[in-house]
């Protein structure tokens, strides 16, 4: 199950499983990666 990661607008902070981040009020702004990923993505799901 990858774990995700999120920056909060100061601070890289996660890791977070999908569900979490959902909890987490996550919208396409908000920069979303992964361990092995170099890129940020807009949309997870």
């Amino acid at each position: 199950m990858k774990k995700y990661y999120i920056h909060d607008g100061s601070q890289e902070v996660g890791p977070f499983s999908v569900d979490e981040l959902l909890l987490k009020g996550i919208n396409n702004d908000t920069p979303i990666w992964y361990d092995g990923i170099h890129f940020v993505f807009k949309q997870l799901l």
